[in-house]
């Protein structure tokens, strides 16, 4: 298993990651952000689960 995840980088879990933070992190350039945010749609963080009915 080791093999395939030796190019998956540690994560500090303990943190609290923005996309600007990984992107810093991570040295992307412009362009590869610009990819990213192409084909990721941003996520509704206010919508309610339904937990807390």
């Amino acid at each position: 298993m080791k093999k395939v995840y030796s190019f998956v980088p540690m994560q500090d879990f303990k943190e609290i990651w923005t996309d600007k933070k990984l992107y810093e992190k991570y040295g992307l350039t412009k362009e590869e952000i610009d990819f990213i945010d192409s084909m990721i749609r941003p996520m509704d963080l206010t919508q309610n689960n339904g937990d807390d009915e």
